[in-house]
């Protein structure tokens, strides 16, 4: 079983939510899909480090990024999504859905 649980193939979901940053002019650039940043603001109690920490295991800095749909590092946004995945927020939405065997 992978990090993302029974996804057989975690590139289909990271596809899903990662958008491409050819305007970063880093290699391994990405933005997060601008509906799953919405979802991530929404279920954010407050916009402080400890709680954007404690909520979604990224520094307040990572955060503000995705939130104002900046490119991040892909190795980051792919632990992210695989921690949102693993703990259940992606649960049920229409992409996840169709990416679950």
């Amino acid at each position: 079983m992978t990090m993302l649980g029974d996804v057989s193939d975690p590139t289909k979901i990271f596809a899903a939510y990662l958008l491409p940053a050819p305007d970063a002019g880093a290699f391994q650039m990405c933005r997060l899909d601008r509906e799953l940043a919405a979802q991530m603001a929404r279920r954010l109690p407050a916009q402080t480090a400890s709680c954007v920490m404690d909520t979604f295991g990224i520094s307040i800095n990572s955060w503000v990024k995705l939130r104002d749909d900046q490119p991040v590092r892909r190795s980051l946004a792919e632990r992210l999504i695989a921690r949102l995945h693993t703990s259940g927020m992606l649960a049920g939405t229409e992409r996840d859905t169709a990416l679950v065997d």
